[in-house]
């Protein structure tokens, strides 16, 4: 609902934002060790410019949605040389969905480098939609440059709740972003809705501890799903430094240890302390290993990765429990962890497992290039 209490209604043009996430998805951040995608990288193709244009106008026909993954997919390797035909083509558009389209394809070629500048004239659409469809694009690929200024500007004047939500997780996308009175008014919401996003945007030295906005989500009168959203946009936002929310953290991962570790906010969990945390100040069960995905987030910063390989939680054979991409992930935190001349001691071991054996081989061959 918006502020007024009437409920949203979904117009077509929102279809467009559901095709760009899952077109998009073989772009998003990998959070995996030893797996970063190169930035920056662009397909110098000004001499088949003509040629790409056609191509990336068949594949927004607003009719055919299959075609839409190709054309994003298209500006996402051709980069920055189809920046000023797709702005063109943006003010030359008139119909709604088409315009979303060419959006979706300004923000990928003009990758996370892009300025103030650019972004301002896209947020600036003629429509809510536009201006939503923008923010959440952003909000989908990974940390900017710039402050993020067009966003927080928005976040003042909208009274629908969707933009506010909108432009809070793009926002987020800014390291550089800075502090915003319409955040912290936001923080305050007792609707976790629009509390969590406005969270994640917060940006460093802002809140003043203690914080009663964002301790009252902790109390344990306080608890479901809603509630969580908020825990775990707390975790997930590293421009948030203060002692009480790595204890906090520490104390829900050691407890969802105790069950499965697989909940969303036992990850967000596990994140902040391998972020934040020192392994060796952390009392973590020791009867058993944590789940999967929480060995995941944990492995994500080396100094965790020691503390898990010494456990014996990063195995050359990762538990046969977890799923077949979740096993290889383990497997490259584990040949990251043990370095040369473990990988080589325990080649026996690891080369008998077919779904592991390629990622820790080419995890080996990177360290070798380093050594």
């Amino acid at each position: 609902m918006n502020r007024s209490g009437a409920p949203h209604t979904l117009v077509p043009g929102w279809s467009v934002l559901l095709g760009f996430a899952i077109g998009l998805s073989p772009y998003w951040t990998q959070p995996l060790v030893a797996q970063d995608l190169p930035t920056g990288a662009t397909l110098q193709l000004r001499e088949h410019a003509e040629e790409l244009k056609a191509r990336l106008r068949r594949a927004f026909d607003p009719a055919q949605p299959a075609g839409w993954r190709d054309g994003w997919s298209l500006a996402a390797d051709a980069g920055s040389v189809l920046v000023p035909f797709l702005q063109e083509q943006l003010r030359l558009e008139s119909k709604v969905r088409r315009r979303m389209l060419w959006i979706g394809a300004l923000v990928l070629c003009a990758g996370t480098a892009q300025d103030d500048v650019q972004v301002a004239l896209m947020a600036a659409g003629r429509r809510a939609e536009e201006r939503v469809f923008c923010a959440l694009a952003v909000a989908l690929l990974g940390n900017r440059a710039g402050s993020g200024e067009v966003f927080a500007r928005h976040l003042s004047d909208p009274d629908e709740e969707i933009v506010l939500v909108a432009n809070a997780l793009a926002l987020a996308r800014y390291p550089a972003r800075a502090s915003s009175p319409a955040l912290t008014r936001l923080v305050a919401s007792d609707d976790s809705l629009l509390a969590a996003p406005a969270v994640l945007a917060l940006a460093r030295d802002t809140v003043a501890w203690p914080a009663p906005a964002i301790e009252r989500w902790f109390k344990e009168r306080v608890d479901g799903g809603r509630a969580d959203l908020v825990r775990r946009a707390v975790f997930l936002n590293d421009s948030l430094v203060a002692p009480e929310i790595s204890a906090w953290a520490t104390q829900i991962l050691a407890r969802s240890l105790a069950q499965d570790g697989t909940s969303a906010l036992a990850l967000a969990a596990a994140l902040r302390v391998a972020r934040h945390c020192d392994p060796k100040e952390v009392a973590l069960p020791t009867d058993r290993a944590p789940g999967p995905g929480s060995l995941i987030a944990l492995s994500s910063e080396p100094k965790w990765r020691r503390e898990l390989l010494e456990r014996g939680w990063l195995a050359p054979v990762p538990t046969l429990l977890a799923a077949s991409e979740e096993r290889r992930r383990l497997a490259v935190a584990y040949a990251a962890s043990a370095g040369i001349e473990r990988l080589r001691g325990d080649r026996e071991i690891w080369q008998k497992d077919k779904d592991t054996a390629s990622p820790i081989v080419a995890t080996l061959a990177l360290l070798l290039l380093q050594a």
